[in-house]
């Protein structure tokens, strides 16, 4: 993880160098292993880095051989090595080995659509000098977060995080209310909006170009809900998404560094895992977090695939004391309405105090293949709906254990009777 952050204006910058200075240092936690800065009379970019790749020669922010294109860069592109050769292949040098510098020329050779040839996650900005324009960029799905702000003098502010913005001595720090209305509302959220008035955040699979012209948003990416469904067996169906599953972990155990995986002993993380260790040169290390309360606890599952794949498993108590509570508030920015984020917050802390700077983890899973409660609300509200009678209400006490009357499954048959049909927090 890296941090990265921008002030920009089309008619020249009369702001200190120390604001860049103050955004950058806000970020240290994201990136503790070298700082870096561009100044010019147009464009201040700062970066954090996190090294993980080329830890020598990775240094940003990187620029073009001819000078006229700087990047400053928050991500990992896993295909980076393919493109790389592509890109040689039309003549292009490079004297790193990282995936930033392969981003810049895949940028100067293809101009945006170089974002369809990015396997990976990013946020990344780059300034062409001569241009006078700045162009942003979000990965697909949003795994990286990039915000930004848009002043009355033309100043554009852009940077990983809200608290780096807040540096800058012409935001107003206002709250939006319709941030509290959606959180109440969905648990989250919406974006392009934040919980800061005057504050948005660049859409995933999304770019921008800044320039004397204005801004120009436009979507590189989306879900195409018209492709054709798979006319596969399910067989056939589950040895591809086995194929897809094993070459993605092989592209993200690239690193110069070591890699630790997450291991909760669910399906997701245990097969994570145990691909990382089929590819393992010698024993991974895996990290779970056990909970002293039976519900929450999966430290049987966790240990049992530990000791199958034969994995160095490190165990650590989900314990927090109050005041870190606020260290959690800090790093986070915006409420969300779940107690996922501790559990989170601990693991990521383990995982640097255990000496890693990469982890490996099964998130996504249960969107990508239905493995929440709310998936399972919609095929019963389907099926109640097709006929109204106290069976098929009463139907949600065989796949809720939970429910243990009849009244209590009318109680919870309208409750899901009242959801909207288009939730935004259930993507169907």
């Amino acid at each position: 993880m890296c941090g990265i952050a921008g002030i920009f204006n089309p008619d020249g910058l009369n702001v200190d160098h120390e604001i860049i200075t103050r955004m950058s240092s806000v970020l240290i936690h994201r990136g503790p292993d070298e700082k870096g800065c561009h100044l010019d009379q147009f464009a201040h970019l700062a970066s954090r880095r996190l090294s993980i790749i080329d830890l020598h020669k990775g240094t940003q922010p990187i620029y073009s051989e001819d000078k006229n294109l700087c990047i400053t860069y928050n991500g990992e592109i896993y295909n980076y090595k393919k493109i790389r050769k592509d890109l040689k292949k039309i003549g292009y040098s490079f004297y790193t080995d990282t995936d930033t510098e392969v981003i810049l020329y895949a940028f100067m050779e293809w101009q945006e659509e170089c974002l369809w040839r990015f396997r990976g996650m990013f946020a990344f900005c780059i300034w062409d000098f001569n241009k006078k324009e700045l162009f942003t960029a979000r990965d697909r799905l949003g795994v990286k977060p990039l915000y930004y702000s848009i002043l009355s003098d033309k100043t554009f502010l852009f940077a990983s995080e809200i608290k780096a913005l807040m540096q800058y001595p012409g935001i107003e720090k206002r709250i939006y209310p319709k941030s509290i209305d959606n959180l109440l509302t969905y648990g989250f959220n919406l974006a392009p909006y934040t919980f800061f008035q005057g504050i948005k955040q660049l859409l995933p699979g999304h770019y921008m170009r800044v320039s004397s012209k204005g801004i120009a948003e436009k979507e590189y990416w989306d879900i195409d809900l018209s492709a054709p469904i798979f006319n596969l067996t399910e067989r056939e169906l589950s040895q591809r998404l086995f194929f897809e599953l094993e070459k993605s972990v092989k592209s993200r155990i690239a690193a110069d560094v070591p890699v630790a995986a997450y291991l909760s002993g669910g399906i997701d993380s245990s097969a994570v895992a145990g691909i990382y260790s089929k590819y393992a040169d010698k024993k991974i290390k895996t990290i779970s977090i056990i909970f002293d309360q039976a519900g929450y606890d999966e430290s049987e599952h966790s240990r049992k695939v530990a000791r199958f794949f034969n994995t160095e498993n490190i165990e650590f108590e989900c314990r927090i004391k109050q005041e870190e509570v606020k260290d959690l508030i800090y790093y986070l920015e915006e409420p969300m309405a779940t107690l996922l984020n501790l559990p989170l917050f601990l693991l990521s802390r383990q995982v640097k105090a255990s000496g890693f700077k990469v982890a490996l983890s099964g998130d996504g899973a249960d969107e990508i293949l239905g493995g929440y409660d709310y998936f399972k609300m919609l095929k019963i509200m389907q099926f109640i709906k097709k006929r109204e009678n106290s069976f098929r209400k009463n139907i949600l006490r065989k796949v809720y254990p939970e429910i243990k009357t009849f009244v209590q499954a009318e109680i919870q048959y309208l409750l899901l009777n009242s959801l909207p049909s288009r939730h935004p927090a259930m993507p169907y």
